[in-house]
């Protein structure tokens, strides 16, 4: 509290104000500096994680502070890489934000193809004229033919012999068609290209930028 005060007292337009605090003076402050935002998030997850399982306290009682919210995902990388527990308190966390979670659904159905959630989550971005009523029978249709939601998908735009047919209006199946090849795309990509280019052509490739700007 007097590190602070003392560093308040530099700001000519703040009201004067004392913090102060009934446990006494605490133990001296530690300094790092660190070259990038990357170098503060891992020093300060290293520190979160050695306090923990050297000295026994628990996570409960250790908060991370950051100026802005734009900062949070440095620090979220990588205390997930070290698989600890965070709460966002006051904001929503990076990866629980709608267009992240949207971009993520992208990979996850472009890779394991019977994600039927991801499937949920991507089939109307764009919109592509499928209503509940129609992705509700794709996924019962897929059950009873034994197949992954897309691997009965392209079966029905391909008009394989089916047990059980769904019929599709023109406008749905062609937005059925363009999804299947987007999702194709990724798949293609996926044996050569860099995460990073995944995720680029999955927000290029769905128009992901001009979808966001409409919301």
């Amino acid at each position: 509290m007097d590190a602070a005060n003392h560093l308040i007292s530099y700001n000519q337009g703040r009201y004067d104000k004392k913090l102060w605090s009934q446990l006494g003076e605490g133990e001296k402050i530690k300094l790092f500096v660190g070259d990038t935002e990357k170098n503060e998030a891992e020093f300060v997850a290293a520190q979160v994680d050695f306090h923990h399982k050297q000295k026994q306290i628990p996570l409960n009682d250790m908060v991370v502070f950051y100026r802005t919210n734009a900062q949070s995902r440095a620090f979220e990388d990588f205390l997930l890489y070290k698989d600890i527990p965070y709460t966002i308190v006051g904001g929503i966390s990076f990866y629980q934000r709608r267009e992240i979670k949207d971009i993520l659904a992208f990979l996850r159905i472009s890779q394991s193809g019977s994600d039927y959630i991801s499937f949920v989550r991507t089939i109307n971005l764009p919109k592509r004229g499928i209503g509940q009523a129609t992705i509700e029978k794709i996924r019962s249709h897929a059950q009873e033919e034994d197949m992954a939601v897309l691997a009965y998908c392209k079966a029905l735009i391909q008009q394989q012999p089916l047990q059980s047919i769904l019929r599709l209006s023109p406008k749905q199946k062609e937005g059925l068609k363009n999804y299947l090849a987007v999702i194709e795309h990724l798949q293609e990509m996926s044996q050569t290209s860099s995460l990073h280019d995944l995720v680029v052509a999955a927000i290029e490739k769905n128009t992901l930028l001009e979808f966001l700007g409409r919301r």
